[in-house]
């Protein structure tokens, strides 16, 4: 097994907000991920999406903020790229549009203007189908490889939400929002935690979740909508009782990520009120699944990391 080679150096990346054309920049090689390269234009670009995606003003100050996250983004996806080789996912033109659907509701634009948007912002957007393309076969290898491995028992959740209905005076629902990031490395969580808070008081919660979080709800910044009290584990339940509309969570650690929560809003579902236990049963299923495949999502990319050389 191949030992990760960080070779931390400066990078001198020079961005021109509004430069020369792709053609004129020279593209040098900055970061080797295997038998895989990132290039500088590659990251200029990355920045660029970056700051597009979440609405941000292409300013030096943003631009200097999102580097290291460009970068160290590219870097995964070349990580998941090179993995994917050795398995035949395809995905459908289906699912890539809802992406591109999701990603044009967020900007507020139409489907068919994202492109044009792209063009006019001196974005290559080709770069980004590329991204969102290994992106969703990502997920789809983690559903192929881990599905037989999550541990969830149906009959066990209805007899617990069962329990929790009967022994709950009243049972309230949340409006969340979360973001969620990769944290592998124990040194980095306290500057990880850091630049979070600080991007989240510079630019809310909601950009924040655009730029930095792993998690799906990434595209609609960070929103998970509702969810039953019934539905959140034991952990996230405390945590959400002591939050008042608006509030943030402290930093949740987990295994191999940093989760932060959000309260928008809550609201009381009262016991005599006509409670679909199918429905909660589902949300809560769906809650533990989408928790498990972050964590072997994670783990995955963690296993391709080490045992892949990366000079910086």
């Amino acid at each position: 097994m191949k030992i990760i080679n960080f070779i931390i150096i400066n990078i001198f990346f020079i961005f021109i907000i509004n430069g020369p054309t792709y053609s004129s920049i020279k593209n040098n090689i900055i970061v080797k991920v295997g038998d895989e390269i990132v290039t500088s234009v590659e990251l200029e670009n990355k920045i660029k999406i970056i700051l597009l995606l979440s609405n941000e003003v292409r300013n030096q100050q943003n631009i200097n903020r999102v580097k290291t996250l460009a970068l160290k983004s590219l870097v995964n996806l070349k990580l998941k790229s090179d993995e994917l080789k050795k398995y035949d996912i395809q995905i459908s033109q289906t699912t890539i549009n809802q992406h591109l659907e999701r990603a044009s509701i967020s900007l507020q634009i139409k489907k068919n203007d994202l492109k044009n948007l792209f063009i006019a912002n001196k974005i290559n957007y080709a770069q980004y189908l590329e991204e969102v393309e290994i992106e969703l076969m990502w997920q789809k290898l983690i559903m192929e490889i881990y599905s037989s491995k999550i541990p969830v028992n149906d009959d066990q959740i209805l007899k617990e939400l069962n329990e929790f209905i009967k022994n709950s005076e009243e049972i309230k629902e949340y409006h969340l929002a979360e973001i969620e990031i990769n944290s592998n490395n124990s040194l980095e969580k306290e500057e990880l935690i850091n630049d979070i808070k600080n991007n989240i008081d510079l630019s809310g919660f909601s950009k924040t979740a655009n730029k930095f979080s792993i998690s799906p709800s990434a595209i609609d910044g960070g929103d998970l909508g509702w969810i039953n009290s019934a539905g959140l584990s034991e952990k996230v339940s405390k945590i959400i009782k002591n939050l008042k509309p608006g509030n943030i969570s402290e930093p949740i650690i987990r295994t191999n990520t940093i989760l932060f929560l959000k309260l928008i809003d809550s609201r009381v579902v009262k016991k005599n009120a006509n409670l679909d236990l199918n429905s909660l049963k589902t949300t809560l299923i769906n809650n533990k699944k989408t928790e498990y495949f972050n964590l072997y999502s994670n783990n995955h990319l963690s296993k391709k990391r080490n045992s892949t050389q990366i000079e910086f």
